[in-house]
């Protein structure tokens, strides 16, 4: 608990490109410290706009090297900016789909059910995407081959919508 409170002192978490910030990134959001992250092409590039997104805010993601920089040193040279997003942070702390474990709970057993389903009536493995991550996670399945495509078009991450769970 002790570096959670450390992390309280920092005013600005810069989030590594290569290998986001996994668990230090969750912690530094929950210590109420705004992060300036940069969207990847590979799943541990990805980890901090994922948490950007799952704690509301997406303002927090960068796109490119320069918008990183941008973003760092404008927010840097404007406290008052920041002081605004630590306090957006403190709200959505308590209602924030990242920190939301009952929900995150709930859903993880309607996928088990699911998958159980699945089993038990020989059907052959699905990928499940919760259908709305700000909401009560709804989980649905998706068509690999026709879908997977189609969601990173549309979405740029892994929620389908296309048919629901029966």
């Amino acid at each position: 608990i002790e570096h959670l409170k450390r992390l309280t002192l920092a005013d600005l978490y810069l989030d590594t490109l290569v290998y986001n910030g996994h668990t230090t990134g969750s912690d530094v959001l929950w210590a109420g410290v705004p992060m300036v992250t940069i969207l990847g092409d590979t799943f541990p590039s990805r980890v901090g706009a994922s948490l950007a997104r799952a704690v509301e805010m997406p303002e927090m993601v960068s796109y490119s090297l320069q918008e990183y920089e941008d973003k760092a040193v404008r927010l840097c040279n404007n406290p008052s900016e920041l002081l605004e997003m630590r306090a957006k942070l403190r709200e959505k702390r308590l209602t924030a789909p990242l920190f939301d474990t009952k929900r995150w709970t709930t859903s993880f057993e309607e996928a088990l059910k699911h998958i159980w389903a699945l089993h038990q009536n020989r059907l052959p493995p699905q990928d499940l995407f919760p259908s709305d991550p700000g909401n009560m996670h709804q989980f649905r399945s998706c068509d690999p081959e026709s879908s997977r495509k189609k969601w990173k078009e549309e979405k740029g991450d892994a929620f389908c919508r296309e048919r629901p769970v029966t």
